[in-house]
């Protein structure tokens, strides 16, 4: 019988089980299995056996402390010499250089430079020999041989980013072409083939895989004592590996995702979770989504885990003006529903967190696309645009567009008459306008997304269930024993919603 067969009938992994002695990939797997069934305890020992067997696999290094944090350990974790969390950081470290490496070679096999610029300059209508100029020497830098190279500069997450710019750029494009247009046309666009050939998508190189990703995951990184540049790494490499897997999809049409209709008169926008049922977001935010002003915004959720028929999901279901389960859905036909909709802002309330359809934004079916509640760090994606924050919990001066104003010069950028100015000395040929390349050495910033800032807290909190009493007759203790007991009573009601 199996591991997955005993534990299925048992509900106890074997521990006798013979195969999973001395095999570190098939301990670490048992371990990820028992901690995913919320039996993290458990799980512990068998990442511990996996570290015993092989002391530089990744992912039981990193699944043991993980592991450890779960459960308070902290004396294994950072007290213990060597320290497992010192280990971990050595690994980060390494999985980031030897990641620099993706992607070299792509551009020298795919097409000369002059092939990329004429892209480049349509999708910005921008023919101005400065303007060439600038992106040659920016192109150029990849065409060297290999040993010449800027061994720092990634061409991988290069040519994503620039892929994913250039198909901003084109949807814009598009958008102001229908903006122009007489109002009897603005209905949602069904692309002809006059329109794929105008709007065609940049296609990445064909010889371009996935790339690897580090083995801590960006939600771990909040407890990791990592530098700024490796928190910034560990979520830009997982959004490279997201865009590239998304953009080679067969799915993909040869054009961008033509851009809703100009508002008229409503703005429409969307929100897609996996976290609409009893999770903190939905405890948080269970009343937002009623409290839209419909007279200047259209309201459309996207579920993409099926209802678990809690009061959270009915009160969302309920008080959202248009709710789409789409949880049984392939990605291809949620984009596609979201196309339709005509969405005009598509804001992601998952990040990077379990459950999260990231792919869905990597897409790109909307014209803006936001980030907000559900991952409290940087997403350092090129399908994030904007992130709703305040000014307390992402400073200003540790996004990538302000460091990039403060190395460039606003003199420098007014004389040039635009932003994107020419390689510098404070600059990387990766460098784009008013976006720093996350590969950079620069220790100073983590965030490569833009904020809207809240005027006091970007933080959402549903009041009246925070203070919501028992209907039954006040009960009055006589000591700290009753009242203990009566507290926990009534937040395992608010919890559970038993009357």
């Amino acid at each position: 019988m199996s591991i997955a067969a005993r534990q299925q009938v048992t509900g106890f992994a074997d521990l006798s089980f013979p195969l999973c002695s001395n095999f570190d990939v098939a301990l670490a797997n048992l371990g990820n299995a028992i901690k995913d069934q919320g039996r993290t305890q458990d799980s512990v020992q068998y990442y511990r056996r996996a570290v015993k067997v092989n002391p530089n696999f990744p992912e039981a290094l990193c699944g043991l402390v993980s592991a450890l944090l779960a459960v308070c350990d902290w004396d294994e974790v950072y007290e213990r010499k060597p320290t497992l969390m010192s280990r971990v950081s050595e690994l980060v470290n390494k999985q980031i250089d030897d990641g620099c490496l993706y992607g070299a070679g792509t551009l020298l096999l795919d097409k000369p430079p002059e092939s990329w610029l004429e892209i480049i300059c349509y999708a910005y209508n921008d023919w101005r020999p400065e303007f060439q100029n600038r992106w040659l020497e920016r192109l150029r830098v990849f065409y060297l041989p290999l040993e010449q190279r800027d061994p720092t500069l990634s061409e991988g997450s290069f040519m994503i980013r620039l892929v994913e710019k250039l198909m901003r750029k084109m949807q814009r494009k598009w958008y102001m072409q229908i903006a122009n247009e007489s109002a009897a046309t603005r209905t949602v666009v069904r692309p002809t083939l006059q329109d794929a050939a105008l709007y065609t998508r940049p296609a990445l190189p064909s010889r371009m895989i996935a790339p690897a990703v580090p083995t801590v995951l960006p939600f771990h990184t909040f407890t990791y004592p990592l530098s700024t540049r490796q928190i910034r790494l560990i979520s830009h490499r997982n959004a490279l590996r997201i865009s590239q897997t998304t953009l080679s999809q067969m799915w993909m049409p040869q054009h961008v995702f033509p851009p809703p209709p100009v508002p008229a008169p409503r703005l429409k926008i969307g929100y897609v979770s996996s976290d609409f049922n009893n999770h903190p977001l939905a405890h948080l935010m269970q009343s937002c989504f009623g409290l839209h002003d419909l007279t200047r915004f259209s309201i459309y959720l996207y579920a993409t885990t099926p209802s678990d028929s809690s009061p959270f999901r009915q009160k969302i279901e309920r008080d959202a003006e248009h709710f789409v389960d789409v949880s049984s859905w392939k990605n291809e036909q949620i984009v596609d529903h979201i196309v339709q909709d005509g969405i005009h802002v598509l804001i992601n309330l998952n990040g990077y967190t379990k459950g999260a359809r990231n792919e869905i934004f990597a897409a790109r079916p909307c014209p803006v696309q936001m980030e907000f509640m559900g991952f409290a760090g940087p997403l350092v994606s090129g399908w994030t645009d904007w992130v709703i924050a305040d000014p307390i919990v992402c400073p200003p001066s540790y996004t990538s567009g302000d460091v990039w104003r403060r190395i460039s010069g606003k003199d420098t950028i007014l004389a040039n008459g635009n932003a994107n100015g020419p390689v510098t000395s404070n600059s990387r040929a990766t460098d784009f306008e008013g976006d720093l390349d996350p590969e950079g050495p620069r220790d100073d910033w983590i965030y490569s997304e833009r904020f809207l800032y809240m005027p006091h807290s970007y933080f959402v909190n549903d009041h009246k269930q925070g203070f919501r009493e028992s209907e039954e007759a006040p009960f009055s203790p006589t000591n700290q024993e009753e009242l203990w007991a009566s507290e926990e009573q009534k937040r395992w009601l608010a919890r559970k919603e038993v009357s």
